[in-house]
């Protein structure tokens, strides 16, 4: 590339101090003078990076983090290691977008954090973004084919947000395709499934757990557990309820559940017969609005932490694994109430499932609360166990 008069008229504009030590030195130094010319050299390298940096800050708005990047490339070339593009500022500018759009705190911090680990291996690998690196990385992480599509799905996520809202990345990326898409992932065996799955709690697995919370004083875990069971709802649904969220609706007693992350979620469930002295107790005691007490610090404001905490304890200490959990409650409900002869739709509408069919998701208007009573009031009433518990105290 030529060099014109403009360029070197502009350049004897900006660094005045550079061009003056260049004229004068010939006339002001003797001959032969090495240590002179190496001094010379030294001055001239630095005074060549300030004008790097200075042309750089001038032609483009420069993060303090990209500002640091320059600097450290323009002192040391050869050492300079290529930054990940999923860097600080973006990463931020993405959490601040989704949470705008009332995205969950919890789903952002968790897909944020995947990103971030990518964003490392490609900086220690010094690799680009591309379909093969991010293959690479999954391979590197050792996890299973359902972690690793979350994984895919956050940065799939971050990559369409980015080609639509970060200008400089639609510059970069411009025509290249998701690398997040279009991976292979280990395939799961039918029979690995059924292994991992969620398992139901039998109606004396219940009874059991029950017995245990009112004998070792866990009474909120106690009375949980029965709403648990009686509703089919999930644990923080229960722990969200205040006493204003117990209604009557067409003359029967029901929880509103006003809030879910599906629209089938928001529902009325009708409180079951076992539950409604339990009921009134709970609307009577309470202190804070709230039908379950809870001493939750939890950061998402999540009431269900500690209960949540409490209940696998108790249910370990009783010979449970990690398949059995207390969204288990969810499916016991759904066996006993379709072995009930309980027609499936009306299922799906307790327990807040879409039923996959436009004819009820999106025509019908939903059961009465009177039919959904009847359904539910099939669900057993939990007696005391027979055996005695010698199960260790739980703390």
């Amino acid at each position: 590339m030529s060099v014109t008069d403009a360029d070197v008229q502009a350049f004897r504009q900006a660094n005045p101090d550079i061009v003056t030590l260049i004229e004068n030195w010939e006339d002001t130094q003797p001959g032969n003078d090495i240590a002179g010319d190496l001094r010379l050299q030294d001055t001239l390298q630095a005074g060549f990076k300030a004008m790097l940096e200075r042309s750089f800050r001038a032609k483009h708005s420069l993060t303090l983090e990209q500002q640091q990047e320059l600097v450290s490339l323009i002192e040391s070339p050869a050492s300079y290691q290529k930054k990940s593009p999923l860097t600080k500022a973006r990463l931020l500018s993405f959490r601040t977008y989704r949470l705008d759009k009332k995205i969950a705190e919890k789903t952002v911090d968790q897909q944020e954090s995947k990103l971030r680990k990518l964003s490392e291996y490609l900086t220690t690998n010094q690799a680009p973004l591309d379909t093969d690196t991010v293959a690479d990385w999954l391979k590197s992480l050792e996890l299973s084919s359902k972690t690793l599509t979350q994984y895919l799905l956050a940065g799939s996520v971050f990559w369409k947000w980015a080609n639509r809202y970060d200008e400089r990345w639609r510059a970069d990326y411009k025509g290249r395709v998701n690398p997040f898409e279009n991976h292979d992932l280990p395939k799961v065996r039918a029979k690995d499934r059924a292994a991992s799955k969620r398992k139901d709690y039998s109606l004396e697995d219940l009874e059991v757990l029950y017995d245990a919370a009112q004998k070792r004083g866990l009474h909120v875990l106690a009375d949980l557990i029965l709403l648990g069971f009686y509703t089919g709802a999930r644990t923080e649904e229960l722990c969200q309820l205040t006493t204003n969220n117990v209604v009557t609706q067409e003359k029967i007693l029901c929880f509103d559940f006003p809030d879910s992350k599906t629209y089938a979620g928001i529902r009325y469930v009708p409180v079951h017969p076992a539950l409604k002295p339990i009921v009134k107790r709970l609307q009577r005691d309470s202190v804070d609005g709230f039908l379950i007490h809870s001493t939750s610090r939890n950061k998402y404001k999540n009431r269900s932490d500690p209960l949540s905490k409490a209940f696998g304890r108790l249910k370990t200490a009783h010979g449970f694994g990690k398949q059995h959990v207390f969204h288990s409650f969810r499916g016991t409900v759904v066996t006993q109430l379709q072995r009930a002869n309980v027609p499936g739709p009306l299922i799906a509408q307790i327990v807040g499932h879409e039923t996959g069919t436009v004819t009820y998701d999106v025509y019908s208007q939903g059961a009465s609360p009177l039919q959904k009573l009847k359904a539910i009031s099939k669900l057993p009433r939990l007696k005391p166990p027979t055996k005695t518990d010698t199960t260790p105290p739980v703390t």
